[in-house]
């Protein structure tokens, strides 16, 4: 986190540990993201083998975060900052600061006094050890302004959101620096009066802590993530290519036809500010091209096959540019540019067994890739970075309940059909891959002419 940055730095001079490096403990997060899709298609025959139509998908997105620091103790070294929630540990800060800067002055002036006169009182310890008086006065001016620096001392000097654990090496140095100090002062200066102390952290940073850095990086707070609207809309056309099963009592024979369609920036992306966000729709056009084929070997055993591709147009504006792989470390400000997603493609084949009558079951395999997400500009100068690209596998299952089709009376008024299916990634590559589960509900009606 750069923001620890600054910390880091101060404790390293206020205790002498050159190699000190700060850590705030351990992070655990997990979110549970689930997206509920309701598409209304509406399509409509023109010719035996061309169809339009188009898909209004209302989308709902939900994410439930679960986020912990520290659940378990004994990694972090710094804790919260006393001071910025308890005002006496602020005035004991500030009472130490002014009464060392007060003896250093004190000490200067009896430096000069002593070097004019040599003989006044105390003056022989002061001159005997001239080069050590000069370098406890200058070693105060830093330590004091350390103390500020980390700490606090008043509004001008808030210190940081974190300081040493009160029992931790790095604040028993301290402490024991402020010691050796007035130790110091009261032998070149036993009238000098050095009040005051710094308190370290409690205990190491929780929840609440993590939440306030969040938002001082731009963020939201992590919690519950809830969105509902209208994903993105698309118009398409399909061509029937061939087909062999026109009548629906045929035990064997295929069909096969192409699509295309244009999607349009009707959903909303997820909030580049909000961490577990899952977006409605992309929010940008797109074009897709597709193929379906069906294959009948008998009545009990066929298949089905569809692959696309889809092509991203465009881009949209962001208000934060996100690191490599948008993993949110370091924890750094908002950065605005435009985003476009990756293109994708995929392939999805489902084998299948009529048990009886209308309803049968089926297996079900998907491959997808999507390709890099663009971002211009981004943290490294270029126009690359975010989510790489990656490919994904899932298997699946499934049943359906069909009166349209392969043996089923076509003639009936409303045919209908009514499948679900569970679908499950098992392995990815790039990436990131997000372990995702797809339970799908489909109810179809055709209008017969």
């Amino acid at each position: 986190m750069p923001q620890f940055t600054e910390s880091q730095t101060a404790i390293r001079s206020l205790s002498g540990l050159t190699s000190f490096r700060l850590t705030a403990g351990n992070i655990v997060a997990a979110a549970d993201s689930r997206v509920v899709t309701a598409p209304l298609i509406l399509e409509y025959g023109i010719t035996r083998r061309v169809t339009i139509g188009a898909v209004i998908p209302l989308v709902e997105t939900r994410s439930v975060v679960s986020a912990r620091l520290n659940p378990k103790l004994g990694l972090a070294n710094v804790g919260p900052n006393p001071t910025l929630t308890n005002s006496t540990a602020q005035a004991a800060a500030a009472t130490l600061v002014s009464s060392f800067r007060t003896a250093a002055t004190q000490l200067q002036q009896k430096l000069t006094q002593c070097t004019a006169t040599p003989s006044g009182s105390g003056c022989d310890v002061i001159l005997a050890q001239q080069t050590d008086v000069t370098a406890l006065i200058q070693s105060t001016g830093s330590f004091t302004t350390g103390v500020e620096t980390l700490y606090g001392t008043d509004p001008d000097h808030p210190g940081q959101a974190l300081v040493p654990l009160n029992d931790s090496p790095a604040q028993q140095a301290i402490y024991a620096r402020i010691q050796g100090m007035v130790a110091q002062y009261g032998k070149y200066l036993p009238t000098a009066q050095i009040n005051g102390n710094v308190v370290g952290a409690g205990g190491p940073a929780a929840l609440g802590a993590l939440q306030a850095l969040l938002v001082n990086a731009g963020y939201d707070t992590l919690g519950l993530v809830d969105r509902a609207s209208i994903g993105d809309v698309s118009l398409g056309i399909t061509m029937q290519l061939v087909n062999s099963l026109v009548d629906s009592a045929a035990t064997r024979g295929y069909r096969a036809s192409v699509s295309g369609s244009f999607r349009f920036a009707t959903g909303q992306p997820g909030s580049r500010n909000t961490l577990f966000a899952v977006p409605t729709g992309y929010g940008q056009p797109g074009l897709q091209i597709g193929g379906a084929a069906d294959a009948v070997f008998n009545r009990r055993y066929s298949a089905t096959a569809v692959g696309s591709f889809t092509k991203q147009i465009g881009s949209v504006d962001v208000v934060r540019v996100p690191n490599a792989a948008n993993a949110v470390f370091p924890l750094s400000d908002p950065n605005p540019g435009t985003f476009s997603a990756g293109d994708i493609l995929w392939l999805w084949l489902a084998p299948r067994v009529r048990i009886t009558g209308f309803l049968s079951l089926n297996a079900q395999y998907m491959l997808t890739h999507v390709g890099a997400d663009q971002y211009s500009p981004n943290s490294n100068g270029n126009g690359t970075a975010g989510v790489g690209s990656s490919t994904s596998q899932a298997l699946g299952f499934g049943f359906a309940y069909s009166s349209v089709g392969f043996g089923g009376p076509m003639g009936r008024a409303l045919p209908v059909e009514l499948t679900f299916s569970h679908l499950e990634t098992i392995t990815g590559s790039g990436g990131p891959v997000a372990k995702a589960w797809r339970e799908q509900i489909g109810v179809r009606a055709f209008l017969l002419r």
